[in-house]
């Protein structure tokens, strides 16, 4: 049987907590509600340990005394498949936070032929894809991300393109660069002030460039931010990708990869580590 962590609104009370565990009870999916529970050691737990993360979103979202954008933030960085459940058409928000800045998590919309009792269906589709893609992240095993005043190499990345950016990363690492990327960051801190944290330590980024990062806004923030910070900059371009006209002309003096024009990762390899002051990083 398949686990479901579910963050949903306290003040609808038990009458849905017990609708929804009965409706994933069919779907062979066990929930566990976050009001439930008794701290935040134990919300951590529940979702590490969770095959699935839900979340339901209207403009009124207010869940207890845990922040709703960093429970999201915590599944999606550890990795847990995370579902949106929005309530109604132009329910946006989480908080007061786009749905926007959380993009690779799957969206259910309420409405437009879909209801409530065929949202657990859509839950268990999404959970067996998921693990379907699970083979991918086999062998990519990271070190933890670089916690330290050495230099380090700060990653800049769409969630979207993780699985071919965490095989770089792992290069990296064993090739012994010191790397900081953003998965596992504490739900208690303030997500945006760890990023910028980072960014003002490092002495390197590099950026994974991809349509999916050109359409974050996070991503465009976090190189936008090392380029105020006259931060020593590579772009990787993972696809080929067309630059919107302002950020081209901004990032047009930069070192740049394109990666998919490697057939061979060691020629890949051999080109990255070659790249203008990214040694400093190296132990």
């Amino acid at each position: 049987m398949y686990k479901a962590y579910i963050a949903f609104l306290p003040q609808d009370g038990r009458f849905y907590d017990l609708m929804l565990a009965e409706l994933f009870e069919k779907e062979g999916i066990k929930c566990t509600f976050a009001e439930s529970l008794a701290g935040y050691d134990e919300m951590c737990n529940a979702i590490t340990s969770s095959d699935v993360y839900i979340t339901f979103s209207n403009p009124q979202f207010i869940y207890g005394s845990f922040n709703p954008k960093a429970e999201l933030q915590y599944a999606l960085r550890a990795g847990i498949p995370s579902v949106i459940y929005k309530l109604a058409p132009g329910a946006d928000y989480l908080g007061i936070d786009p749905i926007s800045n959380f993009d690779q998590a799957a969206v259910f919309q309420f409405g437009n032929g879909q209801y409530l009792a065929d949202f657990p269906g859509f839950v268990r589709e999404y959970i067996e894809s998921s693990r379907k893609n699970e083979d991918k992240y086999i062998g990519t095993r990271l070190e933890k991300p670089y916690e330290g005043t050495d230099p380090y190499v700060f990653v800049s990345y769409s969630h979207k393109d993780k699985n071919e950016v965490f095989e770089v990363i792992r290069m990296m690492q064993e090739a012994g660069y010191r790397i900081w990327y953003d998965e596992g960051i504490d739900p208690a801190s303030e997500w945006d002030e760890n990023i910028a944290e980072h960014i003002n330590k490092c002495s390197y980024l590099i950026a994974f460039i991809s349509p999916d990062y050109i359409n974050s806004q996070n991503c465009r923030d976090e190189i936008s931010y090392a380029r105020d910070l006259n931060k020593e900059r590579l772009l990787v371009y993972l696809k080929e990708t067309r630059l919107p006209a302002g950020m081209a002309m901004r990032l047009m003096r930069l070192q740049a990869i394109h990666k998919y024009k490697y057939a061979a990762s060691s020629d890949f390899a051999d080109k990255l580590f070659s790249a203008k002051g990214i040694e400093t990083a190296k132990i």
